[in-house]
């Protein structure tokens, strides 16, 4: 942000930190927040009439793909860093599925360096939970940690080996750091493009069946070792007749509570986590 005196007048002001939500003015003076409050006496500077808008701290992505290293041509942390701010979001959790895949130190410290230089967001990078995300040997969680990994993920990619995700989350909590998993059964989901029923039936399209959330073979394996997982549950499916997950009758919003009360997220992050649970 350019140095010198911004005031931005006549917002809804929402800051979740304190419970603050008024309409109120904002003054910014080189590029820090200076005051908040109704009626502040503009003098000097820009002045943003913000009658109408929201005035938020900025929003963090949990979930995004920065492609660098290894896949500049679809996007890179310079151009990726730039989006996010464009949209409101000043910090950007990238995931671990690179060329080669953040499953080293070496390449961690490679994102935080290119992401200093280049990207005028935050970049908080994932690191991977296996090796080359196969699912079949852990990588040094404690080594990733330290190079600045915020969290473990295989991305997109099941660990569909119980005794591999069992350990995983064993030793997550040597590292303490989250796990973030794609609760999804492959055996299920195959090459399904639409959902399984009459109308993928009749078109003859593969369906990708309503119960393939892996969640129902995860909670055993955190049970088993009695520990606390921090998860981000997306595109959470609830059938009309049954949930997948509590087994509530029928599914409904209150449902989705009931999952995201039992899921731990890191204090920094679980106000916008929370409203992409409910949105």
């Amino acid at each position: 942000m350019a140095s010198g005196r911004i005031w931005i007048r006549g917002g809804r002001v929402l800051d979740p930190s304190t419970g603050r939500d008024e309409v109120a003015d904002v003054l910014v003076e080189d590029g820090k927040i200076a005051a908040v409050g109704a009626g502040l006496a503009a003098s000097g500077g820009e002045v943003i009439e913000a009658a109408g808008a929201w005035v938020v701290p900025g929003f963090i992505d949990l979930h995004v793909h920065l492609r660098e290293p290894g896949q500049e041509y679809k996007e890179d942390i310079a151009s990726g860093g730039r989006a996010a701010v464009a949209g409101g979001f000043s910090a950007v959790v990238c995931m671990a599925n690179t060329q080669p895949v953040n499953d080293d130190p070496s390449v961690t410290e490679y994102i935080l360096d290119r992401a200093r230089q280049e990207s005028p967001a935050r970049v908080y990078p994932v690191g991977a939970a296996t090796r080359g995300l196969a699912g079949e040997v852990m990588t040094e969680m404690v080594a990733l940690v330290d190079a600045g990994c915020v969290a473990l993920s295989d991305d997109g990619k099941t660990i569909m080996d119980s005794g591999v995700m069992r350990r995983v989350f064993e030793y997550s909590q040597l590292a303490r750091v989250a796990i973030i998993t794609h609760a999804e059964d492959r055996s299920l989901v195959r090459e399904g493009v639409v959902n399984e029923g009459p109308v993928s039936t009749r078109l003859g399209l593969p369906g990708r069946n309503s119960n393939t959330s892996g969640i129902w073979r995860e909670a055993p394996c955190t049970g088993s070792v009695r520990c606390r997982v921090r998860v981000v549950v997306r595109r959470l499916l609830c059938p009309s007749r049954r949930c997948t997950v509590c087994r509530s009758t029928p599914a409904s919003s209150r449902c989705v509570a009931k999952v995201w009360r039992s899921v731990w997220i890191p204090p920094g992050l679980w106000i916008f986590a929370r409203s992409l649970a409910f949105a």
